[in-house]
């Protein structure tokens, strides 16, 4: 599913809003950490422009998200550890299938 958050299109399963960055996941337990850089380097010149970034997160902040994320989803949906299981595996099954 595509989306747009923070002006950034992001198709993925999962989307994350934490600590004001934007995380994303095909499996909700690789986190990647999606952030704008300004004043790019170019043939040894600064631009001005921004460039999407895409950076996995680090092992420690990885299982930060994943739990924070499976957290709020758990939370707002009311679902038990068993469940959450099943609402992943059925939303990354929703995505393949676009």
């Amino acid at each position: 599913m595509a989306m747009e958050v923070h002006g950034f299109i992001i198709s993925s399963p999962f989307v994350f809003v934490c600590d004001g960055k934007v995380y994303r996941s095909q499996s909700g337990k690789n986190w990647t950490v999606i952030f704008s850089r300004y004043g790019t380097q170019a043939w040894g010149n600064d631009t001005y422009a921004s460039q999407r970034v895409d950076r996995a997160c680090p092992p420690n902040r990885n299982e930060e998200v994943r739990l924070a994320f499976r957290g709020a989803v758990m939370r707002h949906f009311k679902l038990n550890y068993t469940q959450i299981e099943a609402f992943f595996q059925r939303q990354i099954n929703e995505d393949s299938a676009c």
